[in-house]
C-alpha cells in the first residue's frame, strides 16, 4: 500500500493539466467495469504499458493504481466484515450447543427419575373367591364374608382369614364385587370402608329357577391402615364353586 501511494504521488508530480483531464475522461468511460476481477487486472496492466508507450503513461498509471488501491481497500473491509460474522456465528453455535446440552441432561434426569418412581411404587393387587362348593349363609345378622380361595395377592394386603384388605400406603384403589345366587334365595351384600358402607349388590327373593348374578365396583381414596371388606346381609345367601362365581378384588391405581 505504501508503494502504491508513493508511486501515485510521483505520478501526480509529473502530470500536466491536459494529462489529468485526459485521465478523468478515461476513468469515466468505464472500459473495464464489465470484466471479471482477474481479467480486469490483466487489462489494466496491459493498458498501463500501452499508455506509457503512447505518451499518456502518467495518467494511465494514476488511474489504474487508484482503481487497484480502491479494490484492495474494499477487499480488506469485506474480509474484516466476514471475520466479524464468523466470530458472531461461532458464538451463536456455542450458545446453541450449551442449551442443547442442558436440555439433554434435563431430559435424561427426568427419564431416570420416572424410572425410579415406577420401580419404587408399591405393587398391590388381589382377587379371591368365597371358595368351596355351595352356599354361604344365611346368617341372622350382617356378617363379614370370608373370601378364602385366594387367586392373587400381590403385596399380601388381603387376609383371607378375616376377609379384610388393609391399605399398605396412601393412594387411590379400585375394588370390584361379584356375587352369584341360586333362586329363589335372596342375595345382598355391601362393600365397606372401615365402618362406612360404600356400594352394594342386592337381589330379592325370586321364584325363577337358575343362578343369578350381580356386580358393582368403586374407586376409593385410602390412607395407610384403612380397611375394606364385604358384608353379607342378614338372611342372604351367595353361591360359589371351583369356578369362582362370587369374588372380591382390589388393586392400587396410584399412590399419593
Amino acid at each position: 500500500m505504501k508503494g502504491i501511494t508513493m508511486l501515485v504521488c510521483l505520478s501526480c508530480g509529473l502530470l500536466s493539466s491536459a494529462q489529468l483531464e485526459h485521465g478523468k475522461n478515461r476513468l469515466a468511460t468505464g472500459d473495464t467495469k464489465s470484466l471479471s476481477p482477474s481479467t480486469r487486472d490483466e487489462t489494466i496492466e496491459n493498458e498501463i504499458e500501452i499508455e506509457l508507450s503512447g505518451g499518456h503513461g502518467n495518467v494511465a498509471i494514476l488511474m489504474k493504481l487508484s482503481a487497484l488501491d480502491w479494490r484492495l481497500r474494499t477487499s480488506e473491509r469485506r474480509l474484516e466484515e466476514l471475520q466479524r460474522e464468523n466470530k458472531a456465528q461461532a458464538s451463536a453455535l456455542r450458545e446453541m450447543e450449551r442449551r442443547l446440552t442442558y436440555r439433554l441432561i434435563k431430559s435424561e434426569t427426568g427419564v431416570k427419575e420416572m424410572g425410579r418412581n415406577l420401580s419404587e411404587r408399591p405393587k398391590i393387587a388381589f382377587s379371591a373367591s368365597v371358595g368351596g362348593v355351595g352356599n354361604s349363609g344365611p346368617y341372622n345378622t350382617d356378617t363379614t364374608l370370608l373370601f378364602k380361595d385366594v387367586i392373587t395377592n400381590i403385596g399380601n394386603a388381603y387376609r383371607p382369614a378375616t376377609g379384610i384388605f388393609t391399605a399398605p400406603v396412601d393412594g387411590v384403589y379400585l375394588f370390584s364385587l361379584f356375587e352369584c345366587s341360586l333362586s329363589p334365595q335372596p342375595a345382598s351384600l355391601s362393600l365397606h370402608k372401615n365402618e362406612e358402607m360404600i356400594v352394594s349388590v342386592a337381589k330379592r327373593r325370586s321364584q325363577h329357577e337358575g343362578a343369578e348374578n350381580g356386580s358393582n365396583a368403586v374407586t376409593l381414596q385410602l390412607e395407610q391402615g384403612d380397611q375394606v371388606y364385604v358384608r353379607l346381609w342378614k338372611d342372604s345367601w351367595v353361591y360359589d364353586s371351583t369356578a369362582h362365581f362370587t369374588t372380591f378384588s382390589g388393586t392400587l391405581l396410584f399412590s399419593l
